[in-house]
């Protein structure tokens, strides 16, 4: 997955770029899908203010910044938006976006994961988004609604859903055609300010 710009700090975090998007590609989750899945899979966003889903082709979205903990080392919060031309399950609509998160510490030169967290309907009445310790594994398996696109830690989850809209069964891995930096709330990359639109409530997740 090569990177898609070359600037030491776009998005104006303080951490630059090329490390950013080297940690979301380290710590990428594993995402399982469902095989009949009715959007198909997550898809690729066309440049401009408005959000256009293009193709359905495995895009997945990332957002990297620093954070200040009362810890020795150095920490980043990484997110990890997938988005979808529509929500097809219960009470379904266009546009839909869910993502998952990962908090990682470099110490001594070492990133790690130390904590995983995967919303599922967040901010809703319907929420049963998880957070858990990471336990050294470099990345997180996650499985994906059928439909509703919630994100949950074990499939068991999943089929324990909010409000009994979640379903995973039959599921496959998700390939991954490409991981997209897509900056900063306040500074989005170049041609990625869609992020903003009050079409949908992707803004509220890059905080």
């Amino acid at each position: 997955m090569p990177l898609l710009l070359n600037a030491a700090d776009l998005d104006r975090d303080g951490l630059d770029d090329a490390e950013e998007q080297a940690l979301l590609e380290q710590f990428l989750p594993r995402f399982h899908l469902d095989r009949k899945e009715c959007d198909v899979s997550p898809a690729e966003f066309l440049p401009g203010a408005t959000p256009r889903p293009g193709e359905r082709n495995g895009t997945i979205y990332g957002q990297a910044f620093p954070v200040e903990r009362q810890r020795e080392g150095q920490w980043v919060e990484l997110h990890y938006p997938r988005l979808w031309a529509r929500d097809c399950g219960r009470g379904g609509h266009d546009l839909d976006a869910e993502h998952v998160s990962a908090l990682v510490s470099r110490t001594g030169g070492v990133w790690r994961a130390e904590y995983w967290y995967a919303a599922a309907h967040e901010s809703t009445v319907c929420d049963v988004s998880m957070v858990r310790k990471a336990g050294g594994e470099a990345r997180a398996e996650v499985w994906i609604s059928s439909g509703k696109h919630a994100s949950f830690l074990s499939k068991e989850s999943c089929n324990r859903g909010g409000c009994g809209g979640d379903k995973c069964q039959e599921t496959k891995v998700l390939h991954v055609k490409r991981l997209v930096n897509v900056g900063q709330k306040d500074a989005p990359m170049p041609g990625f300010e869609w992020v903003l639109s009050t079409q949908w409530p992707l803004a509220e997740k890059l905080d």
